[in-house]
């Protein structure tokens, strides 16, 4: 249980990115992504943009996640927990109040 879906197919086959070039055409058939391009263009948009946004988003959480690892040797190197939840939690509320500001 778990591992499969309620047809019998496997999650992962339904969702894998990696369609077969022959089974490209069902998969559009099955899943079809309207062209609004001509119709909506303001909202083709925005959709580019918040795109923009989401590669952005990702290349700083890499930037973060590498910045994270860097701290994490250099407490060990000190002899410090990698650890700090006061540090933490003080960090969480303030970016929280980033959030509402």
């Amino acid at each position: 249980m778990g591992t499969s879906l309620h047809d019998g197919r496997s999650p992962r086959r339904r969702f894998d990115h990696r369609i077969p070039a022959a089974g490209a055409a069902s998969a559009q058939a099955e899943f079809p992504i309207p062209d609004i391009r001509g119709r909506s263009p303001d909202l083709v948009e925005v959709r580019d943009l918040i795109d923009d946004v989401d590669r952005r988003l990702v290349e700083l959480l890499v930037q973060r996640q590498d910045l994270a690892k860097r701290a994490g040797h250099i407490k060990r190197r000190n002899g410090r927990p990698v650890r700090d939840r006061l540090r933490e939690d003080a960090l969480l509320a303030e970016r929280a109040g980033w959030r509402d500001a």
